[in-house]
């Protein structure tokens, strides 16, 4: 017998359910030998978390469409499984199957079919959590019912209510791609970004700022033709005052009703109902009219739509059984971002990592080694006490012909990873001003087709001078100033143990072997701060990346919430913002680049962030010891060429003054010295130079197996190559030491070696840079490390995932023991 854990229904709650009171992760015994009579032994991989299984644990004398759960037994849900063992002739060991099944890390599956098992159908090799999501039942109501009963026209307008739940992100997003105007309802300003900037909603609201018939008052002046109900109440009632004739009600859920006691009022103005000849209609997605009968459609539809960037699926994920429990509550709670969650049983969860491609353009994605947990939606009621909402639950009866038709849906369309998504509010200039989200709000999504053309020709501007639209940096004196009282001796501002010294205040000499003269000023990042942040996914050309834009996103918030910067002090360029002047063109690059060193003065504190593709050009002034510059790709480089390291060396660290702190970090395939830093660090802080004792050992091992060989002409040619790699590369050392050493204190962070590319991840659902999200995560676990415990916090993050290493390297020579600021 093996143990197998299981979350377990214990006790009826009367409010929110308890962890280890009314749900229970036990540990059980099952047999991974006993194979029911045509059923299956699984392993599941993910289970789906939804806000219709809170009304399930209720007293079953109260009836519904779905049956409670019986106390001391599973619960159980929709799952995504591997299958061990088969005694059915239409599974077979190893396949992966989407199946209703017990919470658990192993499971029996007893009737294949009344449990409506079905293989998993992947041609576009999507992250396998989408298929409890986008791709499972949360997604097959949002199509089902969006179509079957809100009837789409181009033209028209939605009002989506709990708009940034698992149905209501898709339902607004289908809507978008049918032509309507979609107006969102949510609770939180994050939420509220995430469904206009992110989704691409015309217009939203927070309702816990303006009541919904004063948003709609402002929002939709000509009327609406469709509400997707999730919530009721107020929200109801607004839709039916604003409702235009033949207006339809997609009633999904009512999730404020559920708490209202029975002398609650009812709805004043259903009237409108016959005076506008309105359709309101619930349902139940097992109705055959319903789930069965969209079922191929949403999945090739959707499928499609995922895989090629143009739909968005965010999902929140659990990490292990353990936390099952806590879980699922914290989607009654509202404690997350999205309705749908899960947790990751054992084995292989579907992404997947692709390395390298020819000129530095790795186009694939990483593993997924981050997850969190979803939330009830967005309604301003907690959990539903009786019966449930009339949406997605499991049919009471197993005969529904619940799969899709038997047949091929063709083959796959491109080679594209899992959807993007997000983690963290966004930030930045990704859409209408705060406040102004009446339609239309413009186009907020990638561009099509790509990039539109190369900037107008012309001499270069000068660096000095802002791009035109970024307005004007901080006036003198704004700063981050230290604060009125220092913390307790060894500790830093936020309370962790504070092992490293600060940066000393003087002037520091730069040690044996470097240039004679020169000094150097450490920072210590009290002054100004200003961030320039560039993210690349090259919509539409070879190469397109996904993560890129959401790196920027996630950099700018950890930047705003955790170091004091403001958004006015920063430049955003990404591709997807219709402003040319925000584009991340290199003559935009250029000159944000002049414009982030501009007026610098000691102390302040400036930071660079570039994702994207990186690559090799050959090196044309002698100052690389492997005899290639590195480079990284403008939106318009097919244009107007790449920008290399030494011009990058150029515009961000020549022009700094002593004391200045400039910290970068490059996401991008061979980035190690993308700024030209002479100094570089190892994971032990000791100071790394060209290692040609390694290159020397290689060398000799080439010339000694081509000798074996017998291939004299073979030996020659390694020895020869080497000893010129040997030279140049002892040369080229001196010369970049000569050249780009620096005053100021300049830090780079990059996400590979010079001869490693770089991974583009899928983390928590969303497509991001492993080197951002590596960065980000160690400092937030711990925001006081020196630099060698930082740079070993990054590696380790990314250890257990990844092959890439980060790098450290700086203008100077560097006290890796000193505690990092910036």
């Amino acid at each position: 017998m093996t143990t197998n854990k299981t979350l377990v229904y214990k006790k009826v709650p009367k409010g929110f359910p308890v962890a280890g009171e009314h749900l229970v992760v036990e540990k059980r015994e099952i047999d991974l030998n006993d194979v029911p009579k045509g059923g299956l032994l699984v392993q599941v991989q993910y289970a789906s978390f939804d806000p219709y299984l809170r009304p399930k644990m209720r007293d079953p004398s109260i009836k519904s469409y779905a049956p409670a759960f019986e106390l001391d037994e599973p619960i159980v849900n929709d799952t995504v499984a591997k299958v061990l063992k088969s005694d059915s002739p239409d599974f077979k060991e190893g396949d992966v199957i989407k199946v209703f099944g017990p919470i658990a890390e192993y499971a029996t599956i007893a009737d294949p079919k009344a449990q409506r098992a079905l293989k998993v159908h992947n041609p576009h090799n999507l992250d396998l959590s989408v298929f409890t999501g986008a791709l499972g039942m949360p997604g097959l109501t949002a199509w089902s019912s969006l179509y079957k009963i809100g009837k789409p026209k181009k033209g028209e307008t939605i009002f989506v209510s709990s708009a940034a739940g698992a149905v209501g992100q898709l339902v607004g997003q289908i809507a978008k791609k049918e032509g309507l105007t979609v107006i969102g309802s949510v609770g939180s300003e994050e939420k509220l970004d995430f469904i206009t900037k992110e989704l691409g909603f015309d217009a939203g609201f927070n309702y816990k700022k303006e009541t919904p018939e004063e948003a709609l008052k402002r929002l939709a002046p000509n009327g609406i033709d469709i509400y997707y109900e999730n919530v009721g109440g107020e929200h109801l009632e607004a839709a039916l005052n604003h409702l235009n004739q033949f207006g339809r009600i997609v009633a999904c859920g009512m999730i404020s009703q559920y708490n209202k006691s029975g002398d609650s009022y009812g709805i004043p103005n259903l009237m409108n109902v016959i005076a506008k000849q309105l359709t309101i209609q619930g349902f139940i997605v097992a109705n055959p009219e319903f789930g069965p009968a969209y079922y191929r459609e949403h999945q090739e539809k959707l499928q499609q739509w995922l895989a090629d960037g143009s739909f968005k699926a965010k999902m929140h994920y659990t990490e292990g059984i353990d936390n099952a429990a806590d879980g699922l509550i914290g989607i009654f709670e509202g404690k997350n971002f999205a309705a749908m969650s899960g947790f990751p049983g054992q084995g292989h969860y579907g992404a997947q990592q692709h390395h390298g491609g020819g000129g530095g353009f790795p186009p694939g994605q990483g593993p997924r080694p981050g997850y969190g947990y979803g939330n009830y939606g967005n309604g301003p009621q907690g959990p539903p006490q009786g019966p449930p909402q009339g949406n997605y639950g499991p049919p009471q009866q197993g005969n529904y012909n619940y799969g899709p038709p038997q047949g091929n849906y063709g083959p796959p369309q491109g080679n594209y990873g899992p959807p993007q998504g997000n983690y963290g509010p966004p930030q930045g200039n990704y859409g209408p001003p705060q406040g102004n989200y009446g339609p239309p709000a413009g186009n907020y999504g990638p561009p099509q087709g790509g990039y539109s053309g190369p900037p107008p020709p012309g001499p270069r501007p000068s660096s000095g001078h802002p791009p035109p639209g970024y307005g004007q940096t901080s006036p003198p004196g704004y700063g981050h100033p230290p604060p009125s009282q220092s913390p307790a001796s060894g500790y830093g501002q936020q309370g962790y143990s504070r092992t490293g010294p600060p940066p000393p205040t003087t002037p520091q000499q730069f040690g044996h072997g470097a240039p004679q003269g020169y000094t150097f000023q450490y920072s210590n990042c009290t002054g100004n701060r200003k961030a320039l942040l560039i993210g690349i996914n090259y919509f539409g050309q070879k190469g397109e990346l996904r993560g890129c834009i959401n790196d920027v996103k996630n950099v700018s918030n950890f930047l705003i919430t955790k170091h004091g910067y403001k958004r006015e002090d920063m430049v955003i360029l990404t591709d997807d913002q219709p402003n040319p002047v925000m584009r991340p063109t290199k003559d935009n690059m250029l000159r944000a680049m002049g414009w982030l060193v501009k007026d610098a003065r000691p102390n302040d504190s400036l930071f660079f962030h570039y994702s994207g593709h990186g690559g090799q050009t050959e090196d044309l002034d002698g100052d690389e010891d492997d005899g290639y510059d590195e480079v990284i790709y403008p939106v318009d480089h097919t244009q107007v060429g790449h920008i290399v390291d030494d011009e990058i060396h150029f515009r961000l660290v020549r022009p700094l003054q002593p004391g200045v702190r400039l910290t970068a970090i490059f996401d991008s395939c061979h980035s190690a010295t993308a700024m030209d830093l002479p100094y570089v660090y190892s994971t032990k802080g000791v100071l790394k130079e060209p290692n040609l004792a390694k290159e020397a050992g290689q060398g000799l091992l080439n010339a000694l197996g081509s000798y074996a060989r017998g291939d004299i002409a073979g030996m020659a040619s390694t020895v020869f190559g080497f000893a010129k790699t040997a030279f140049k590369g002892d040369d080229a050392y001196q010369k970049t030491k000569d050249t780009k050493t620096s005053p100021a204190d300049v830090i780079m962070w990059s996400g590979s070696k010079d001869n490693q590319t770089s991974a583009d991840a899928t983390i928590a659902n969303q497509a991001t840079g492993a080197m951002s999200w590596a960065f980000i995560t160690a400092l937030q676990q711990n925001p006081q490390q020196s630099y060698v415990q930082l740079l070993n916090s990054i590696r380790d993050v990314l250890a257990s995932k990844y092959t890439q290493k980060p790098q450290l390297s700086c203008s100077h020579p560097l006290d890796t023991n000193l505690l990092f600021v910036m």
